[in-house]
């Protein structure tokens, strides 16, 4: 198989899954689906990070390569023609379809798989979770350049791990915290917070 065909069938899979289930908790009310649904956000989520970085739309990437266009079009031919069914709005195959577009639409979805995963974790008290997924935005900020949400990020998970005293990752918390910060800038923060 080609590269990225195994996470484009995973991302659209699980966002096929998520959509159902949505429907299905409108119709019969159930209220604890964040239980069910948040792993399969995080995990579209991944995979579409690693396609991002596949096919060159990450931030800190430069415009697509030759070799990474190619890519994308193989991708998008593997998903099969545009036919009535991938062009419902908001089809899983439509998204992915837009989300390899561009580098513009990529970050749009990204951040909002993003928020989808990290809202569904709070709402069931998955706070590390929720962490991890900071800790990975705060890296998609950072490549982009916008190290105050960058910042804001790690300090949310920084306070967690204190917190549980998880002592090697409240180190390279503080490391990340400190290069935002050095960025922005904002030289005497960082040691006060310390």
């Amino acid at each position: 198989m080609p590269p990225g065909s195994v996470a484009c069938w995973v991302f659209l899979t699980c966002v096929e899954v998520l959509q159902k289930y949505e429907r299905m908790s409108v119709l019969y009310k159930l209220e604890t689906h964040s239980h069910f649904t948040a792993n399969l956000w995080a995990y579209a989520q991944k995979k579409l990070a690693e396609l991002g970085n596949l096919c060159g739309l990450m931030p800190n990437q430069n415009s697509p390569s030759s070799d990474q266009l190619n890519t994308v079009v193989n991708l998008l031919s593997g998903m099969g023609k545009s036919s009535p069914a991938t062009q419902v709005e908001n089809s899983p195959n439509q998204k992915l379809r837009e989300a390899l577009s561009s580098t513009a639409a990529f970050n749009r979805h990204y951040l909002e798989l993003s928020e989808l995963a990290m809202g569904n974790y709070k709402h069931i008290g998955r706070l590390r979770s929720v962490a991890l997924i900071g800790r990975e935005l705060a890296q998609f900020y950072q490549m982009k350049g916008d190290h105050q949400k960058a910042e804001m990020f790690l300090e949310d998970a920084l306070r967690l791990y204190e917190k549980e005293g998880w002592r090697t990752l409240i180190c390279d918390t503080r490391q990340e915290l400190a290069e935002s910060q050095k960025e922005l800038t904002d030289l005497e923060k960082y040691p006060l917070k310390s």
